[in-house]
């Protein structure tokens, strides 16, 4: 099974769900150790594949206004990303600790 993505629901961590590619959503204190290594990896992955922010020397304030919320996008992204590696990364240590 490949995964896809996390999607982040607005209720406490155990109500938190993953959804593969094939569109199955899991929550994640049911996934198995295997689904959720897997996970964890996906998204360290994604997170290593990201782009740097941009640096603009040009003169042109259009062009910096753009390349200014392209960094702020990719930030807000990166810290989305990461607070959901996090969560599995929690869930994992829970179970190895239980």
């Amino acid at each position: 099974m490949e995964y896809y993505y996390y999607y982040a629901s607005s209720y406490e961590n155990e109500n938190m769900t993953w959804k593969s590619k094939d569109g199955k959503i899991l929550k994640i204190k049911e996934m198995s150790n295997e689904h959720l290594d897997n996970s964890i990896k996906f998204l360290q992955n994604k997170i290593s594949k990201l782009p740097e922010p941009i640096i603009y020397n040009g003169s042109s304030l259009y062009a910096e206004q753009n390349v200014d919320e392209e960094n702020r996008d990719l930030i807000e992204y990166t810290e989305f990303l990461q607070k959901k590696l996090n969560i599995l990364k929690n869930e994992k240590s829970n179970r190895l600790t239980n």
